[in-house]
């Protein structure tokens, strides 16, 4: 679900169907009014991933990975957001993460390449213009009943003839491991306990912290770095007086190639087992396969509901 920060009543020009939601460039690429938008799914357990359309992470709640530890509560913030890089042909580098920090700074200034936010019945896309030739699409879900967030990226487009130039991927995750109620202080001292594969990492934040995992497809890699970024800005909680300001650990980095038509995914997940096909040889048909479950599940609960956008500022228009 999206919805704008503010003035959620205002809703004369709403299309007929409160799930029919697109924002185009003239809100994406606008950063100080995309921050202002936020997009939410849920797992049916109390878990959920959530954030600005932009990227940041405008409140201490958001994540691509908030997990319910312990059914319907226990929420933990484990993976706060993804900061994506694409090299395109002549091998430059397309930034599209955005990153606000205590002192008014963005960087990087990924919304330049926003170019459009839509909902495909529950699930957030995301269009990025990448050049001329080429936009790349993100959607994000996660799957009923597991603390598990999918991220498929798929590039569109096609490349010049005769470039024999390769499109990579690079992500960039940003990870915590705290109640959704407040905020870490980093420290140079603590480094977080991270197994390390050649596409997957295995991640604690200290001993007894819980275990995440990050899966990546079998033609990807993943180089550790054990970061901190420092002072990262959370304005809305600001706005309502709440401590504002934390310190988020990059682990590692992974990269992947890309090419036209090909999906990239990205599995997070709390689960203490991850599925078998994760990471392997299956890993895009098993992301596909979870796809189509939460799409099937959907039509059948939109199937049965009032999706016209009547009385909605009384109703409480959240999918979950």
């Amino acid at each position: 679900m999206m919805v704008p920060q503010q003035d959620i009543s205002s809703f004369e020009h709403a299309p007929n169907n409160a799930w029919d939601i697109q924002l185009d460039r003239a809100i994406c690429s606008h950063v100080q009014a995309g921050l202002n938008y936020e997009w939410l799914v849920t797992n049916g357990l109390g878990g959920y991933a959530a954030g600005s359309i932009e990227g940041a992470t405008t409140r201490s709640y958001h994540g691509l990975l908030v997990a319910a530890l312990k059914p319907p509560v226990g929420r933990t913030v484990l993976v706060t957001k993804i900061d994506e890089e694409v090299t395109v042909p002549g091998k430059e580098i397309v930034r599209l993460g955005v990153n606000e920090y205590h002192d008014g700074t963005i960087d990087p200034q990924g919304y330049h390449f926003l170019t459009g936010v839509s909902l495909e019945a529950d699930i957030p896309c995301f269009r990025y213009q990448l050049n001329e030739q080429l936009v790349l699409e993100k959607r994000i879900w996660m799957e009923y009943g597991q603390n598990t967030t999918y991220i498929q990226y798929t590039l569109h487009g096609e490349l010049p003839q005769h470039v024999d130039d390769e499109l990579w991927l690079t992500l960039v995750p940003f990870c915590l491991s705290r109640n959704h109620h407040t905020v870490t202080q980093g420290s140079d001292d603590w480094q977080f306990i991270v197994d390390a594969q050649e596409n997957r990492c295995r991640i604690r934040a200290y001993n007894e912290a819980p275990v995440y995992h990050l899966i990546a497809g079998p033609s990807a890699f993943f180089s550790p770095t054990g970061l901190w970024y420092w002072n990262v800005l959370h304005r809305h909680d600001v706005e309502r007086g709440l401590p504002g300001q934390e310190d988020v650990y990059q682990p590692g980095i992974f990269r992947l190639p890309l090419a036209p038509g090909m999906h990239a995914s990205f599995v997070l997940t709390a689960e203490s087992t991850p599925a078998h096909d994760f990471g392997s040889a299956l890993h895009e048909e098993a992301v596909t396969e979870a796809l189509q479950r939460h799409q099937h599940r959907v039509k059948q609960i939109l199937a049965t509901v009032d999706c016209s956008v009547d009385n909605l500022q009384h109703r409480d228009a959240v999918l979950a």
